[in-house]
């Protein structure tokens, strides 16, 4: 039978390196990364295309990926890792907005699925006693979320364009092995923990987070692209247990 073929950007990223691996422990899936750097975990029955998103053009793509494109996963995003990141304008909307526009230009052939992986950022910022759903308002705090957003509406435009089936997965607060580069809360609490210092907490500690593991997350993103109830929706991706921050330490 000839392997299906699956496109993954955002390879060297803290999910998308897991991802990687349930990818490649499937021998009917020919998965081609498409990014800056090779990850190391891509064994030889992967291909590698190396380039920026941005600059990604149809021809470079075809070139390994000539066949029907069976699930495009987009990972790769301009994420910030710590509070000065979070206000660089340009590289926000270079890194998810242009990245993902040159990346659905990229794609000829139009896949049977297209997964993009956004975040629950766009939603207003969660209160006490709020049950976060796809139906909370869409309000985002910082120019992260917003840019998400914003991706979002290119991928549904060009699937309802293109005709070809779009699921996008809003993921809440994962954590797990490989987070350590993020100035986060989880790695910075063990960090400190096994120094031997007590855990730093900013503000009251009341502010709610939906924690989630890596490998659940990676499940959800593996479901969702075979799933055809999951066509053409907006899915959140949480635990559904918030808990506070102060709670979490």
């Amino acid at each position: 039978m000839k392997p299906r073929c699956v496109i993954l950007t955002g390879a060297s990223g803290f999910i998308g390196r897991h991802l990687l691996e349930r990818l490649l422990a499937d021998e009917t899936t020919r998965v081609v990364v498409v990014g800056r750097h090779r990850p190391d975990t891509l064994r030889d029955r992967g291909i590698f295309v190396e380039s920026d998103l941005t600059k990604l053009s149809a021809e470079r793509l075809a070139e390994v990926c000539s066949d029907e494109v069976d699930t495009g996963f987009h990972l790769a995003a301009a994420m910030p890792k710590n509070r000065e990141q979070a206000n660089r304008w340009e590289e926000m909307l270079r890194g998810n907005v242009e990245a993902t526009a040159r990346l659905l230009q990229a794609l000829v052939l139009a896949p049977r699925r297209f997964v993009f992986v956004s975040t629950i950022d766009v939603y207003r910022p969660m209160v006490p006693g709020e049950a976060l759903t796809e139906e909370t308002p869409v309000e985002p705090a910082a120019i992260y979320g917003a840019m998400k957003f914003c991706a979002e509406h290119l991928v549904r435009i060009e699937a309802r364009r293109r005709q070809f089936g779009c699921t996008v997965l809003r993921l809440g607060h994962i954590y797990g092995p490989g987070e350590e580069a993020f100035e986060k809360l989880i790695p910075q609490v063990i960090r400190r923990l096994l120094q031997g210092n007590p855990p730093v907490m900013i503000g009251t500690g009341n502010v709610l987070r939906d924690f989630l593991f890596v490998q659940d997350a990676v499940e959800a993103l593996v479901r969702s692209a075979l799933s055809p109830a999951a066509a053409s929706q907006t899915i959140n991706i949480v635990s559904g247990r918030p808990v506070t921050l102060r709670a979490t330490i």
